[in-house]
């Protein structure tokens, strides 16, 4: 879809607050994302200085960890914290090992 159709799509479904908080009067439309960089759909290479909480540590489309997440979708995608699964204890006990004793 073309910027103007996103943003028509946007404006029509999603809550006007969230409109108020871009950064731009022209707010480039992002396609595509790697490493620290985001892309405008003309190919324009933006530093992502405000990235989520996950691109912050990480990046944008980084190939280990979408092998990572593409693994782990085919076993389980999600449980509620309520449920007993292995990996929150897996997590848990890689994390502990990286700290100091």
């Amino acid at each position: 879809p073309t910027k103007e159709e996103v943003l028509q799509v946007r404006k029509g479904h999603v809550n006007p607050a969230v409109h108020r908080q871009t950064f731009f009067k022209d707010p480039p439309l992002f396609v595509e994302g790697k490493g620290q960089y985001l892309f405008d759909e003309n190919g324009e290479r933006y530093l992502d200085l405000i990235g989520g909480i996950c691109t912050i540590s990480a990046g944008h489309n980084h190939d280990k960890i979408n092998d990572k997440i593409a693994a782990q979708l085919g076993t389980l995608t999600h449980t509620a914290n309520i449920l007993l699964h292995p990996n929150l204890a897996k997590y848990t006990e890689a994390m502990a090992k990286k700290l100091p004793k």
